[in-house]
């Protein structure tokens, strides 16, 4: 099988979902702002490739 060609950044790849309710989302909302995040989905990606790694 040939290797996957690397993409760039900002090109899709996998998604999921997550389900949040109101203070769930709210809370994340805090947290974009606090670590000067672009957006929800960019913080919760970074957060679970951080788990993931260690």
């Amino acid at each position: 099988m040939p290797r996957r060609v690397p993409r760039r950044r900002g090109e899709a790849g996998i998604q999921i979902q997550v389900r949040l309710d109101g203070h769930q989302t709210a809370w994340l909302d805090e947290k974009v702002v606090e670590f000067n995040a672009p957006s929800r989905s960019a913080l919760v990606s970074t957060v679970y490739r951080l788990y993931l790694i260690n």
